[in-house]
């Protein structure tokens, strides 16, 4: 059984490079294919019940043979659950393990083109096929190989920036507690639990401080762009826009002259303020009504008494405006250019100009995950 995502099956698709090279080999076997369309190629949580819903129809079909797993193919998440599979023994199966025909790591190059495959030529190439060739394949028991293997999953999860499944693979790839400890802060802070997350960061060197919550905010904000999540993103910003104009006006104008200790505008202090007053021509229709700035409003303000710095954040304004309204009112899928067309800058460039009000650190996460990886591999298989 060939268990092919969609990228890969595209190829075979293209020219049955796989199923053909098997029949050559093996003429009598039954070449069956399964495509897997899901795009999470990267979650080993995701294999395992699919994986093993195939082993168990095929045990049950052939109860008398012997299903081997090759653990040597397959993105890192497939090598994983496949390992797990039969480590559990349910169903039985035996793993294989294929070295490369160097006995050592592949370089670059050492693999064909895949736009460029052609089987009669690495057919005719192949020394595998020489008479007296070594068998490369052996049966995998080493308990090690199932740790590195997870690991090596685990470190596509955090590349990924997926880190709640990795929180979940580091509690069984057999990591110190400074490691898996710092993969559990990493999906508390993305998910700015402020009242957890910090105990995880404490002497190291990505300082987390809680009164800096708006920072936190930037570079989780900067998260949902690595992760192509634009939906959320699109949302996300405009929070992120109020915060940022709201305190640029602060510096300023002292929100104790207009402001309660709520955020809303304090018409009674405003009836002493004219030249705030002035400013704000958007107030509610009911004079009862609670009154609270938008937008528009900072920026209004921002005008009247910070002329200078409206020209570097006016743009923040069309942009929350624009991009809010897509993603509130239209049924439409927000898409990187999608954002960019409405908003008129790149996601990038509106996270610089964030980052540079507020301190926030965009590199952090991608610091982070090198931090995580190193000691992952430092961290001994014992």
């Amino acid at each position: 059984m060939l268990f092919l995502s969609a990228e890969i099956a595209a190829f075979e698709n293209a020219d049955r490079r796989y199923s053909a090279a098997i029949t050559r080999l093996a003429p009598e076997t039954d070449v069956r294919i399964v495509t897997y369309t899901n795009p999470s190629v990267h979650r080993f949580d995701l294999f395992v019940p699919v994986f093993r819903n195939h082993l168990v129809e095929l045990s049950a079909e052939f109860p008398d043979r012997t299903i081997l797993l090759n653990t040597s193919s397959g993105t890192p998440a497939m090598q994983a659950a496949l390992v797990a599979i039969n480590v559990f023994g349910i169903p039985r199966t035996t793993a294989v393990q294929v070295s490369t025909p160097a006995r050592a790591l592949s370089k670059p190059g050492d693999r064909e083109s895949p736009d460029a495959y052609d089987l009669e030529l690495m057919w005719d190439a192949n020394d595998d096929n020489q008479p007296g060739a070594p068998n490369r394949c052996f049966e995998a028991t080493s308990a090690a190989l199932g740790a590195l293997l997870e690991r090596a999953n685990l470190k596509q999860l955090i590349v990924s920036y997926d880190y709640s499944a990795a929180v979940t693979i580091a509690a069984d790839s057999r990591l110190p507690d400074q490691v898996s400890n710092l993969i559990r802060g990493a999906m508390h802070r993305s998910r700015l639990e402020h009242l957890v997350a910090p105990k995880f960061f404490k002497d190291t060197a990505f300082t987390y401080d809680p009164a800096n919550k708006v920072a936190e905010y930037i570079s989780a904000l900067a998260l949902l762009a690595k992760r192509e999540q634009w939906a959320e993103f699109a949302r996300s910003a405009t929070p992120a826009i109020t915060i940022v104009l709201r305190a640029a006006v602060a510096k300023h104008l002292p929100e104790d002259r207009y402001l309660d200790d709520m955020g809303r505008v304090d018409r009674r202090k405003l009836e002493r303020e004219p030249e705030i007053r002035c400013a704000l021509k958007h107030p509610p229709k009911s004079p009862n009504a609670e009154w609270y700035l938008y937008t528009k409003d900072w920026l209004a303000l921002l005008r009247q008494f910070a002329p200078d710095r409206v020209g570097a954040l006016e743009v923040l304004g069309r942009f929350e405006s624009r991009v809010r309204n897509t993603a509130a009112h239209e049924i439409v899928s927000i898409s990187e250019d999608r954002i960019t067309k409405d908003g008129g800058l790149l996601p990038e460039q509106l996270l610089k100009i964030l980052a540079r009000e507020t301190g926030a650190d965009l590199t952090l996460y991608d610091r982070l995950n090198d931090e995580i990886i190193r000691q992952i591999d430092m961290a001994p298989l014992g």
